[in-house]
């Protein structure tokens, strides 16, 4: 890492830092740049404003989900199964790591929910690809049965399954009813909804 780089690094955490004490609306570049413990012309060297500190922040995050699911995508010893399980369970375990840095900013997330999705829109297609690629593995395996050649649609489905569960979890405090949520749609997603009274014996979560 070349020092621009580890300088920018640091601006980055220090405005994920800004960002959680104070919410999106009243983090200014000053608040960014005292967190840093860097000169505010230092800041604007690296960001043109605080909507650009804003995006590298996402794009931290995004890129640390996106190295855990590729290691799960990647694992050759775990079945398509196992790895849709994980996939989910991995990417909602990182969500609640997320949390402080979202609650915070709770009401700014809802209420601007697209400005947040602008930056986080090729974070999702990255995610839907990776879950075509395990949808693919587990047609390849016979693990799957895919009633339908366009195993992207199915994956878009899918991924937006779980997306839909972000505005619950961001607008409440007590999200404790999530994982139970997650379980039902992973039996969904495995069983169908007429399957066999054994099949929901055991919660995959």
């Amino acid at each position: 890492m070349t020092k621009k780089e580890k300088v920018r690094a640091e601006l980055v955490l220090a405005a994920r830092k800004a960002f959680t004490s104070h919410g999106y609306a009243q983090t200014t570049m000053d608040d960014i740049a005292r967190a840093a413990g860097k000169a505010k012309s230092t800041l604007y060297y690296y960001f043109e404003s605080k909507e650009d500190a804003f995006r590298a922040v996402i794009d931290l995050e995004g890129e640390t989900l996106k190295k855990l699911l590729l290691k799960i995508i990647r694992d050759p010893n775990r079945t398509a199964l196992q790895k849709v399980r994980d996939y989910v369970l991995t990417r909602w375990q990182e969500f609640e790591k997320l949390g402080n840095f979202y609650r915070t900013m709770r009401r700014e997330f809802i209420e601007n929910y697209d400005f947040v999705q602008k930056y986080r829109r090729k974070f999702d297609e990255i995610e839907i690809q990776f879950i075509s690629m395990i949808l693919k593995q587990g047609v390849e395996s016979k693990e799957f049965i895919i009633i339908t050649d366009d195993i992207d649609m199915v994956a878009s489905a899918i991924f937006l399954s779980m997306k839909a569960l972000e505005i619950p979890f961001f607008a409440k405090k007590n999200s404790g009813n999530i994982k139970s949520k997650l379980n039902t749609l992973l039996n969904m997603l495995f069983y169908g909804i007429t399957g066999t009274e054994n099949n929901h014996e055991n919660s995959l979560i």
